[in-house]
């Protein structure tokens, strides 16, 4: 064989000539699958010579090469609908010449094994094929970049040959990212180690592991990042603090600090929240956004991470209080649990001490430093100036002046509002992420309109969210309906009810003792639900976010992170996720 290319990057020419130095191995791995007009063939040469150049430098060494084609049943079953397969592979070239390639096959969902295969040629030539033997994970490595948890170091037994070999890699990040669903796969070299047959024996080898990169939901995708989310979290706010924390945050004391005043006030509350399995997606939604568009989010993470999820967990905390939530996430709201004025003061106190990370940096620039401060500010008076519109008309509804609005167009009125409230802290983001990427000025338009519609089409699924009777939602059902909200998704129920219904909705909407009443309040919420509008607002979800995406996706090249936010908003608005676990407020 003959391979020539140009060196990535350095564009040296490269030109090798591969030969067999041993015999090649053909193995019927369609077999083991079970579903023959399906399957794959597979053949290696596991030991050729290399020579060639490098530019102007003569090389030489050894390679592996291996070929499979065929159908598809090694990534998908013959189900309907297919489910995802996954296999791990392993070849190893032993120092007395032996070779071996083996591979399980597994359900991704389940982790089921359905076939197995173990091809060795001993260093006498005679190959051997067995299809009972023990392969073990050892240790596991999880990828920063997607997220996903790699086995990396394996035990392979094999009891009728006397076998045991242990796989270790070189590097544990060699992990390679590929489009599409898989998103990763995980091939390195590394080395065997054991005894076969009553003697030591090592050797080189290489591993590969594809099926582990599959998002079957969002909820589980949505876990496997909260703990890299929880980890910067923990770092900047401890959950117990100590005098190195403060001085952290407002530096050295002209007197004495009391640490433990902070845990009580701060840490305590924030912590009582931000530890009822919030899904995190703020913080997802930035660091996907950052590494789509080309800068390396890892150096900011802290930034990344930590800013969006301390600002909303504060608005929450403000939004209750004002709302007079009795549950937030399934569990007493945090200002009925410690009392009006912790909670104010640790909110308060999280909108701006993630600021301090900004301000600190070590690898932002200046200039970084000054615009993202700017950008966090001005989203943040956005948002205070939709939560004021909110409670304006919450405290001056009556039948009246609902009539008045319904006459005046008041739905555009309440997207504008949802625009400040919900979304000005996703388009800070996307700001952010403009200037860190230091993308051209023609796209910046297109990634903050993106995320404005992203952040107006999740709160009106949470519209929807608040009607559900699901036992994963964590507040109380038709609770803005209780509080007397004039929510998008309530006026849609008025514009589609028929006069009977809809007189008696915008009643009870418009008294508060009516509202009280259990009996009247959930005839209330069976009309909003039963009148179509749930269905009606998901669709003008979609309607949002679709066109902004296609908008964002010509200025966007393909990649992972990119795929992974299509994945996210997809979940976020898609009737399919109605019976999975909501991305909560």
């Amino acid at each position: 064989m003959h391979l020539a290319f140009n060196e990535p990057g350095a564009g040296r020419s490269i030109f090798f000539e591969l030969t067999p130095a041993t015999p090649g191995l053909v193995i019927e791995a369609v077999r083991t699958i079970g579903e023959p007009e399906e399957g794959m063939q597979y053949s290696t040469w596991p030991s050729m010579r290399l020579r060639g150049t490098a530019g102007d430098l003569e090389v030489a060494g050894e390679c592996w090469f291996d070929h499979q084609w065929g159908g598809r049943a090694w990534f998908l079953s013959q189900d309907s609908p297919p489910r995802a397969r996954g296999w791990d592979w392993l070849g190893f070239r032993l120092d007395d010449g032996s070779q071996g390639v083996l591979s399980t096959h597994w359900d991704v969902e389940s982790g089921e094994q359905m076939a197995c295969h173990f091809t060795l040629r001993d260093c006498s030539g005679t190959v051997h094929v067995c299809h009972s033997f023990e392969w073990t994970p050892l240790r596991w490595w999880t990828s920063i970049g997607t997220r996903i948890t790699h086995p990396v170091e394996w035990r392979l037994r094999v009891p009728e040959w006397d076998m045991e070999l242990v796989f270790v890699p070189f590097a544990d990040n060699q992990e390679i990212r590929v489009f599409g669903p898989l998103r990763a796969i995980w091939e390195g070299a590394g080395r065997v180690r054991g005894r076969m047959r009553g003697g030591p024996v090592e050797g080189s080898a290489r591993l590969e592991g594809q099926g582990r990169g599959y998002i079957p939901d969002s909820s589980a995708y949505l876990r496997a990042w909260a703990s890299l989310v929880d980890r910067e979290l923990v770092r900047f706010l401890p959950k117990a603090i100590e005098e190195s924390d403060i001085r952290r945050y407002a530096g050295p004391p002209t007197w004495l600090y009391e640490p433990s005043s902070y845990t009580s006030t701060l840490a305590k509350p924030l912590w009582d929240l931000m530890g009822r399995e919030g899904k995190r997606w703020r913080a997802v939604f930035s660091f996907l956004l950052l590494d789509s568009l080309g800068r390396d989010p890892e150096p900011v993470r802290d930034v990344v991470f930590v800013l969006p999820e301390m600002l909303h967990n504060a608005s929450l905390i403000i939004d209750d209080i004002q709302d007079d939530s009795a549950l937030r996430r399934g569990q007493e709201s945090i200002h009925r649990r410690y009392g009006l004025d912790v909670a104010i003061s640790a909110a308060n106190t999280a909108y701006f001490l993630p600021l301090l990370l900004v301000l600190d940096h070590a690898v932002l620039t200046t200039e970084e430093k000054r615009a993202t401060c700017e950008i966090y500010q001005r989203q943040l008076i956005r948002a205070h100036l939709g939560q004021s519109l909110d409670i304006f008309w919450t405290h001056t509804l009556s039948a009246t002046q609902l009539d008045c609005w319904m006459a005046d167009s008041i739905g555009p009125k309440i997207l504008q509002m949802y625009a400040l409230k919900t979304a000005a802290p996703l388009e800070g983001l996307a700001e952010a992420a403009v200037l860190l990427a230091r993308i051209g000025p023609a796209a910046r338009q297109p990634v903050v309109q993106f995320a404005r519609c992203m952040g107006l089409a999740f709160q009106l699924i949470d519209d929807i969210k608040n009607f559900s009777s699901s036992p994963s939602w964590g507040k109380q059902r038709g609770e803005d309906l209780r509080a007397g909200k004039l929510t998008y998704l309530i006026l849609r129920a008025l514009e589609r009810l028929a006069p009977p219904e809809r007189e008696f909705l915008r009643d009870m909407l418009c008294r508060p003792d009516r509202r009280c009443d259990p009996g009247v309040l959930n005839q209330g919420i069976e009309l909003v639900v039963h009148s179509g509008a749930c269905e009606q607002v998901r669709e003008e979800a979609r309607a949002l976010v679709a066109p902004a995406w296609e908008a964002f996706s010509l200025f966007v090249p393909p990649s992972s992170s990119k795929m992974e936010l299509r994945f996210l908003w997809e979940s976020l608005v898609d009737p399919s996720t109605e019976n999975q676990e909501p991305l909560q407020s």
